[in-house]
């Protein structure tokens, strides 16, 4: 109710607003209009003027029939005048209130306080005789039928009562064609003081063209200015709360909000410029009417959830960058103060943007856009949305653009760079974009590199420096691709890890050997410093001991050489053999190792060995095992401190096998059974020993006896022994016997038949089992029986005790006693009237047993007194019953009911009126549910019937009929009565005053005879005439009329029928095809065949020559009809049809000039039309399927037109354009290929058709454009070689060189000095790569795992063995390792050998 009064009262006070506003308009009928053109090919133009007529204005009648002048001007020299002709979808209303109102403006009543707005539209088409400039055209106001286009003469800020409207549109078609942008938003007149308000027009043009709005001076008579009450002007025409007025002049965005009643002239002008040159303007002005007293809120939409990608700059603008991979979202969820519901209509939406609306026209609808802008130019992109409320009367409607700017994005960086350069040299760097702006830079490169300089530096750089730096530049927001280099920086050779040589004392010589990298060449010095170093090793005298020391350093293929380290020789004498005894010992068969006693000299260490001469040092001192028989030979050796090694000298070791263990069973035996004697065989030469005790105590040789005549248990151990006095392991043997148990204690059971049992049970002794037996049987069972209830009689069981597993005991007897269970009770439901006498309850049950009673199916105590029913209380009750055996066995309870029913009170009945004649339906009585009815002739409740009587109708008067009902045991209710009145009918006909056969158009009248208060109602083929209720109808239908007549009784009778039979002519029109067609078409229509019929056609509303066939066909635009006449001299016209002739469209290709493009690139081609149109493209004359865009990405050569269809399928097809493609350049690389590491490879590029190559990345290539290069790489690497043809279309193929691994890969040191000296103090595996070790084992001469490391890379002393074992130094000496290398190919590495720690 709150709504409605709100409702109302806006009501009232808008009518109170509109009455005070003295809106005065009979005068005039112009609010608005819009002037423009639209280019149609070569110099054609269609000029369209809409108008929006005020209904109440004096002259608004004569805008269906007007024809607006427009004279068209070449600077001021009158070219043509024309007159425009009224176009289809004039006369719409669009006047901006709710549903309920639209009946309640001037469109429908002149009277109507409302105001009210229809649009028209006229257009005319023109062909200009040349280009120009300065083309004009002005509609001068006069609308033809002597009227003029008048503005209201209460306008608020006009200086002049009454203007007449004139318009301008002005064109430079020197140098391109153009069409006026489209106004794609109605104007909303209409707004509500003290309200923000928001209009735009809604501009989108064709071309895309830059558009500039201003607010400029409404044009009266002659074109001239009209003049502005101060404080208006033309570009602040309204007058609004301060601060709140604002226009737009690269949107048309008007905001304001009004502060005064007002009407008010604001006009638009619409600037178009292409390439900075004005081509073009267009005009619409408008009345805006402010209202007082109206509280409509109006929708407002602002832009929210927009994409990552995008950054949103106000309320309805933002911008994205260029190219962007994802698409542009964001949403507008529009609301509405007054909580009204809003609809949500877009236009001009750029090309390629989608929208998708979800609750329109509802109080929270959404409207949510995508666009995919990768391929979209940059540029402001304008697009408009309006939200029109559903408020009453007058619904606001706010019209607002929404700005979107796609910014270009900036042009890659050019970088420039000193590299490649060697390590430890200064890294210059630089990157410029050519795109304008004020441009920042962001670089980035290997191990999280950073920086956002245009230039830098790094100074020393390290390997670390190397690889691949991107820079990106950003302007304006927007960044760019990246640029990438690859910069090289060349390693110096690493500083050899070099260890010190310890040599043993031998006759010869040999030549100094250091493990290095195969890519480096070693070079010898005698001094640390200075001198000249050679690449041929020094050779060392073994035959002399003695100490020598060399400097060695490393130089890489391009020159650079590493420190120089010392390399100390050292010869040592050879040391004595060390003394070694045989032995020999048993089998053990557990701890069976034991290892060698051989000691050596005093500082010496054992070398052990399987051989005699060659093989390797076993890596720990080799172990005897006692647990395998058999003589085994080691050959041992001393050396000095891990140092020089002595002769070999053989140790032998003999183990004789020991006996094995002896299988025995344990004896278990029952109390005086009989005894089971001990056997057991030895194996052959070996005798038993037999122990009382698992270890130690005296052995015997003599088997043990026993007895079962006490119960006992013993144990025994028991071995075996041969002649090389080797024992085997003792096992236990126990002998037990075990006691007979006593017969248990048992007690008799009864049950009741069916009753539920249990299994039976018995007590035993701790550690026996029970033996179950039923009857006779003598095979015992150790589950426990359960008696079967189910047949009366005895049933004997046996139970008996066992112990030990088998020693059974005596039986003991169990009687299980099952006595019978009687069936239920047999009863029978019982049923008495309300206080009858009752009789006693009786069951019917075995004899010698007694009943229990219960006042539940179970559950409860049974008692065994019969209850007494009472009459006195009407219901049911249950009652439940149980017959019990003199043994206490029970049966199930029986259940019955006794129903004790009321007496039942009248039936309901109703008199009845009939009418005499009338067929009668049996009477009726309503009854309780479950109740039988009964029918007497007389007020007696004997002889009653079921059967309901039916009521006679032939007598006039009443008849009593008598009824009552029955419930339960026929308990009867009291008679009540029934009176039937038969009520005369009334007499009915009608005669026909004129003829019953006629025109379509003509009538008769039907007559029926009248009486005391009759009603009537007329009927037509037996259907009602709705209002006919009169004695007289006018006819003017074919059918059968009768009516019906109805007395003060509301008895009725049907009269006579009468047939009225009307000639209706067939004005039916088939049309041979759509109303609308495109120019050049036409369409037919045929009237319906009539026997001696004649026609005539009509065009316009004036008959055509020619036209009085039953066929026309048309080509030309208007409204048709034809008038019919039939052989009764019937006549009458058909529907109106209007035919539309659709002009084609007129399209063309941008760009106009042939291209030529390279192979597999492909050229952006445009299509432009003057009209909204659907495309398809053309290659050859051959359609190309899918090509159906404005844009469309041409990849072959040939010739391209492009045709246009509008929304009503008018076609026009394109100019041709030419697209050459040239032919790619070829360029073939050799395979990919393998090369150890450190070696150079040749290169050769070939290639046809190109006339320049370039080579990426430049990475240790010897020449980067040449067709031939060559590459020594230190890693695997893949080069990409492109070539160009004259016009740079580009061509490329890539090879991949992978390095494989030789020996050389990894340098193994072979001495290191732990001394902390900073000099060769850490063992670690070297190599001129970064290489993964996947482990590293060092074990000292015993063959202990004293250092181990996992998964490091190559060339970090943190990573490698330090000398200590346990956070201890260990001992200076020979170690040996184990390292394992994952090479480039994914291939392991393996090297074992000895380093020698120096102290």
């Amino acid at each position: 109710m709150g709504v409605m009064r709100f409702r109302f009262v806006f009501i009232v006070s808008l009518i109170i607003s509109l009455v005070t506003f003295s809106y005065k308009a009979n005068a005039t009928h112009i609010s608005g209009a819009d002037f423009y053109y639209t280019h149609l090919g070569g110099l054609t133009y269609q000029v369209t003027l809409v108008v929006y007529g005020d209904c109440g204005g004096s002259a608004f009648p004569s805008l269906a029939s007007s024809s607006p002048e427009v004279q068209v001007f070449n600077n001021n020299t009158l070219f043509q005048t024309i007159s425009l002709g009224i176009q289809p979808g004039s006369g719409i209303e669009v006047t901006p209130v709710c549903p309920s109102q639209i009946n309640n403006t001037k469109c429908t009543n002149v009277n109507n306080i409302i105001p009210g707005i229809k649009k028209y539209i006229y257009s005319d088409i023109i062909t200009l005789n040349t280009t120009s400039a300065n083309w004009r055209f002005l509609f001068t106001g006069f609308m033809g039928n002597n009227t003029n286009a008048g503005r209201s003469n209460s306008i608020t800020n006009l200086a002049t009562a009454s203007t007449i409207t004139n318009l301008e549109a002005t064109l430079n078609n020197t140098f391109a064609t153009n069409s006026s942008p489209t106004f794609t938003v109605l104007p909303t007149p209409f707004f509500c003081i003290n309200k923000p308000s928001n209009y735009n027009l809604g501009s989108v043009d064709i071309e895309n063209d830059s558009l500039f709005f201003a607010l400029v001076p409404g044009l009266t008579t002659g074109g001239v200015n009209v003049s502005y009450a101060p404080p208006y002007t033309a570009a602040t025409p309204l007058s609004s709360t301060a601060g709140t007025f604002s226009f737009s002049s690269s949107t048309g965005q008007l905001n304001f909000t009004p502060n005064i009643t007002q009407i008010s002239l604001v006009v638009q002008r619409v600037y178009e410029y292409r390439n900075g040159l004005l081509i073009g303007t267009s005009m619409r002005e408008m009345n805006f009417i402010v209202f007082n007293n109206c509280n409509n809120n109006p929708p407002v939409g602002n832009i929210t959830g927009v994409s990552s990608n995008a950054t949103q700059l106000s309320s309805s603008s933002l911008f994205i960058c260029q190219q962007q991979p994802a698409p542009l979202t964001f949403n507008i969820n529009p609301s509405d103060l007054d909580g009204d519901k809003i609809s949500i209509i877009p236009s001009g939406l750029p090309n390629g943007m989608t929208a998708n609306i979800v609750g329109n026209n509802t109080t929270n609808p959404s409207i949510s856009f995508t666009w995919n802008t990768t391929n979209v130019a940059p540029g402001t992109y304008i697009f408009f949305l309006t939200f029109q409320d559903d408020g009453c009367p007058l619904s606001s409607k706010q019209t607002i653009a929404y700005t979107i700017i796609i910014r270009p994005k900036p042009n890659a960086p050019v970088i420039t760079t000193n590299a490649p350069l060697c390590q430890g040299q200064t890294l210059s760097m630089s990157a410029q974009t050519s795109s304008t702006g004020t441009a920042s830079y962001a670089w980035t490169g290997p191990n999280n590199f950073s920086n956002t300089t245009a230039s830098f530096t790094i100074p020393n750089v390290g390997l670390s420096n190397a690889g691949s730096y991107s820079a990106v530049a950003t302007i304006n927001a927007c960044t760019s691709n990246p640029t990438s280099i690859n910069v090289v920086v060349n390693p110096t050779p690493p500083v050899l890890s070099t260890t010190n040589v310890a040599l043993c004392q031998t006759p010869g010589s040999l030549t100094l050997s250091i493990n290095h990298l195969a890519i480096y060449t070693l070079k010898f010095y005698a001094t640390a410093t200075g001198g000249v170093g050679t690449i041929t090793a020094p050779v060392i005298n073994t035959s002399v001991p003695g100490t020598f020391t060399y400097y060695v350093s490393q130089l890489s293929a391009a020159g650079c050489e590493s420190a120089r380290v010392p390399v100390t020789v050292t010869v040592t004498p050879k040391p004595p053999v060390p003394i070694a005894v045989n032995t020999t010992y048993c089998q053990l068969l557990v701890n069976p190792s034991i290892s060698y006693n051989v000691t050596p000299l005093s500082g010496y260490s054992l070398n052990w060995y399987t051989v005699a001469t060659g093989g390797s040092a076993l890596s720990s001192t080799p172990t005897i095992n006692l647990g395998v028989p058999g003589t085994t030979n080691f050959y041992v050796s001393q050396s000095l401190n891990g140092g020089c090694e002595s002769d070999r000298v053989m140790v032998s070791n003999t183990v004789y096998p020991t006996p094995p263990s002896l299988i025995v069973n344990n004896i278990n035996v029952c109390q005086f059974a009989n005894v089971v004697p001990i056997s057991i065989t030895p194996s052959v030469g070996c005798t038993l020993q037999w122990y009382t005790t698992a270890t130690g105590g005296t052995p015997s040789t003599i088997t043990p006896t026993y007895t079962s005549a006490v119960p006992f248990s013993i144990t025994y151990y028991v071995s075996q022994i041969n002649s090389n006095n080797c024992e085997s392991p003792r096992v236990p043997l126990t002998i037990s016997v075990t006691a007979i148990p006593s017969a248990p204690v048992t007690t008799n059971l009864t049950y009741c038949q069916f009753q539920n049992a249990t299994a039976l049970t018995a007590p035993t002794a701790t550690g026996n089992t029970l033996l179950w037996y039923v009857g006779t049987s003598t095979v015992g069972s150790a589950i426990a029986p359960i008696p079967n209830t189910n047949v009366v009689g005895t049933t004997t069981y046996y139970v008996s005790q066992v112990s030990g597993g088998n020693c059974e005991g005596p039986k003991s007897m169990i009687l299980v006693t099952v006595n019978a269970t009687p069936p239920a009770p047999t009863a029978s439901n019982l049923s008495y009237c309300l206080n009858a006498a009752s009789t006693p309850i009786t069951l019917t049950f075995q004899p010698g047993n007694s009943l229990l009673w219960y006042s539940s199916a179970t559950g409860g105590v049974g008692n065994a007194n019969t209850p007494i029913v009472n009459t006195a209380i009407p219901g049911t009750i249950t009652y439940y019953a149980s017959q019990i055996t003199p043994f206490g066995c029970e049966s199930n309870r029986t259940n019955f009911t006794v129903t004790v029913y009321p007496i039942p009170p009248k039936p309901i009945v109703s008199n009845l009126n009939l009418c005499q004649g009338q067929a009668a339906s049996p009477l009726s009585a309503q009854g309780i549910p479950g109740a039988t009815i009964y029918w007497y002739n007389f007020p007696i409740a004997a002889n009653g019937t079921t059967t309901a009587p039916i009521p006679s109708t032939t007598n006039l008067g009443i008849t009593t009929y008598y009824v009552n009902q029955a419930v339960g045991n026929n308990c009867l209710g009291p008679i009540d009565t029934l009176r039937v009145t038969v009520n005369p009918s009334p007499i009915a006909s009608i005669i026909a005053q004129g003829p019953v056969q006629f025109c379509q158009g003509d009538s008769t009248i039907l007559i029926a005879n009248t009486g005391a208060n009759f009603t009537y109602q007329w009927y037509n083929n037996g259907i009602a005439i709705p209002g006919a209720t009169s004695n007289i109808y006018i006819a003017k239908t074919s059918g059968t009329y009768t009516i019906r007549i109805t007395n003060t009784s509301n008895c009725t009778t049907t009269s006579n029928a009468i047939v009225v039979t009307v000639f209706i002519v067939n004005t039916n029109i088939t049309t041979s095809g759509p109303l609308s067609f495109c120019s050049g078409g036409s369409v037919t229509f045929t009237a319906a065949i009539l026997q001696n019929a004649t026609y005539q056609w009509y065009y316009n509303g004036a008959p055509m020559l020619n036209g009085y066939t039953n066929t026309i066909t048309v080509n030309a635009s208007g409204v048709y009809k034809v008038l019919i006449t039939d052989s009764y001299g019937c006549s009458s016209f058909s529907n109106t049809y209007t035919v539309t002739v659709l002009a084609n469209p007129s399209v063309y290709v941008i760009p106009k000039d042939s291209i030529q493009i390279c192979e597999g690139a492909s050229f952006k081609l445009s299509a432009k039309a003057n009209i909204p149109c659907t495309f398809q493209w053309y290659l050859n004359n051959g359609i190309i399927p899918g090509a159906t865009d404005s844009v469309y990405f041409a990849s072959q050569s040939g010739i391209y037109t492009v045709q246009a269809s509008s929304s009503f399928g008018c076609k026009g097809i394109s100019s041709p354009f030419k697209l050459i493609v040239v032919p790619l350049p070829t360029i073939d690389l050799p395979n990919d290929t393998t090369i150890f590491a450190g070696d150079q490879i040749e290169i050769i590029a070939q290639t046809t058709n190109s006339i320049s190559i370039l080579w990426t990345p430049s990475s240790y290539l010897s020449c980067i454009n040449c067709y031939t290069t060559y590459s020594r790489p230190e890693v695997p690497i893949t080069y990409t070689a492109t070539v160009a043809n004259e016009l740079n279309c580009l061509s490329s193929d890539t090879i991949r060189i992978n390095l494989k691994c030789n020996d050389q890969f990894v340098f193994i040191p072979n001495v290191f000095s732990p001394n902390a000296d900073d000099n060769n103090d850490v063992f670690y595996p070297r190599s001129g790569f970064k290489t993964k070790i996947n482990f590293m084992k060092i074990y000292n001469r015993w063959g202990q795992l004293i250092f181990e490391n996992y998964n490091f890379t190559s060339n970090d002393p943190l990573s490698g063995w330090d000398g200590t074992f346990k956070n201890s130094y260990s001992d200076a000496g020979l170690y040996s390792y184990i390292i394992q290398a994952t090479c480039f190919d994914g291939s392991l590495l393996l090297y074992n050998g000895d380093v020698t720690m120096l102290r």
